[in-house]
């Protein structure tokens, strides 16, 4: 911890300067109590605050932009078009991936319950008239066998000739030779009727699912890319970021938009390698906004294990609730870490201290008006500096408006600094 060194001061004017205003108008002034170095961190680090969540949008496809629904800073839900993109080429191609699932769903169709049920309607029809023709042949060579068996014993006892058993013969032959032709014919027609049910069939109808599915899954491409045509945000939050305008180009490379969530901020520091040991995940910190000197509590979140190849420091994210919507991305804040064991002091923003002849005072707040107080300074710490003597705890001093008052000046504290 450095003694205190020079600051930056106001130097005291003449008396009859020292109030801009008229006699007995009060001045309006900020200020802040004396703080004890419980809220007043030693070790430093300060960083530009960034939303927790942040998100880009770039467009999945490129085309020109008709349409923008929103400007930045406007709040968004997720979900919400943010601008759309022309969609005519897009819409034909939808259209002919469409009309060739349309055609494929109904060559499916035909292909189950029309080609292929009179297909096998047919094959049956076959088998059935295969079936009949083989009844009448046996019939048929029954009648020639019985006739024969006659006519062979008639021959025996002559009472028949030999050609008579000779022509019985050879019809009995005919008959049996057609039954033949019969059953060959019976069986080819089942196995064609077996082989169309179990295989040929099955494979038209599996050929025509998968027309199907290929045509679903340019379908359901072409949809989507119509889908992208229109650019949505991705997370509920505020357009930080967007760089779109009806009529331009919008690239599928390109980020065009930022959405962030400003319900919380988060302020990522690179700490040394003594004090990230004093850190724990969880643990709270003192935020302060360098602008307003505004006080916040934030808590660690992730400590890197390792330290930075390049600088040698570790990294540490620390999270600040913004549901008031008071920080904004980009701000530049101050996280401190106490020192443990520190002899208790009291301190005070340095802005508002002022030197006179060498020697230091501020103007402390009693009531409504100011009343001069040398004070003895300290080491400095942030944005604040020790007093050593010439304040109390829960003292308040002037900050804004130290320079033009003066003692027992009538003032309005307009603000507080916490």
């Amino acid at each position: 911890m450095k003694r205190f060194g020079a600051l930056f001061l106001i130097p005291v004017m003449l008396l009859t300067l020292a109030s801009c205003s008229p006699e007995g108008s009060a001045v309006n002034v900020t200020a802040s109590k004396v703080k004890s170095d419980s809220l007043i961190s030693s070790a430093t680090y300060s960083a530009c605050l960034q939303a927790v969540q942040e998100v880009t949008v770039v467009p999945k496809v490129s085309s020109t932009i008709t349409n923008v629904n929103f400007k930045v800073g406007d709040k968004v839900n997720a979900g919400d078009v943010l601008f759309t993109l022309d969609s005519s080429d897009i819409q034909n191609k939808y259209n002919q991936a469409k009309a060739a699932y349309d055609i494929a769903e109904i060559n499916l169709t035909n292909t189950k319950n029309g080609n292929a049920a009179s297909a096998l309607l047919k094959l049956q029809q076959a088998v059935d008239a295969a079936q009949l023709g083989l009844n009448s042949s046996t019939i048929a060579r029954d009648a020639a066998k019985d006739n024969y068996d006659k006519v062979s014993y008639m021959e025996s006892i002559g009472e028949a000739s030999s050609f008579e058993l000779q022509q019985a013969e050879n019809t009995m032959n005919t008959t049996q030779c057609a039954l033949d032709n019969a059953t060959q014919a019976l069986e080819a027609a089942q196995e064609t009727l077996r082989i169309n049910q179990n295989v040929l069939i099955p494979e038209s109808i599996a050929a025509a699912e998968k027309q199907v599915e290929s045509a679903k899954a340019a379908l359901d491409t072409a949809q989507s890319a119509l889908d992208d045509t229109m650019v949505t945000s991705p997370i509920a939050g505020v357009i930080s970021v967007l760089n779109a305008t009806a009529g331009e180009i919008a690239s599928a490379q390109t980020a065009n938009a930022t959405i962030i969530d400003p319900s919380a901020m988060e302020l990522v520091i690179s700490v040394t390698g003594g004090d990230v040991l004093k850190l724990q995940n969880g643990m709270s910190v003192r935020v302060t906004l360098n602008d307003v000197l505004k006080d916040y509590t934030g808590t660690i979140t992730t400590i890197s294990p390792s330290a930075d190849a390049a600088t040698g420091l570790f990294k540490v994210t620390i999270e600040i609730d913004n549901t008031a919507g008071e920080l904004r991305a980009g701000m530049l804040a101050t996280a401190g870490f106490d020192d443990a064991g520190q002899t208790p002091a009291l301190y005070i923003p340095q802005q508002s201290v002022q030197e006179e002849n060498g020697a230091f005072y501020v103007y402390k707040v009693d009531g409504d008006t100011a009343q001069k107080t040398q004070v003895t300074l300290g080491t400095q710490k942030n944005l604040y500096v020790e007093v050593t003597s010439g304040l109390a705890a829960e003292d308040i001093v002037i900050v804004d408006g130290a320079d033009k008052v003066s003692e027992n000046s009538a003032i309005n504290v307009i603000k507080s600094i916490d």
